[in-house]
């Protein structure tokens, strides 16, 4: 059995690819996901669970100002919103944040913020 950091796992989600799907199982939808670790090894991961949560109802034009990265204006965009939650992956979709266009930064305005909290 070879031994994974959490990074490890993470990037395996993050950049693998799904080999399989188990609908079956009782906890939900769980999948079977075949990627790279940080030091090159190739790892299937087959107990990833996710609860996707949304927030498209959240109506929202607000300036989020410039970037306190770089400088550039942030721009209003729908993101995914990812969060360990014991050992569990939950993806909350249609979240209203404000992206930098040149670094890629994210914020969210502080109601948001605790609608994610009321979420999870």
């Amino acid at each position: 059995m070879i031994e994974l950091l959490r990074f490890d796992v993470e990037r395996v989600i993050a950049t693998g690819r799904i080999r399989r799907r188990f609908s079956r199982d009782p906890r939900g939808a769980r999948y079977e996901v075949v990627g790279i670790t940080t030091d090159e090894r190739e790892v299937v991961h087959n107990d990833v669970c996710v609860k996707l949560k949304t927030m498209r109802n959240h109506k929202s034009t607000y300036n989020y100002g410039k970037c306190h990265v770089c400088g550039e204006q942030m721009e209003e965009r729908r993101i995914k919103q990812d969060f360990w939650l014991k050992g569990k992956l939950i993806v909350i979709e249609s979240v209203p944040a404000g992206v930098c266009p040149q670094c890629g930064e994210k914020i969210v305005k502080a109601d948001v913020g605790r609608h994610l909290a009321s979420l999870l």
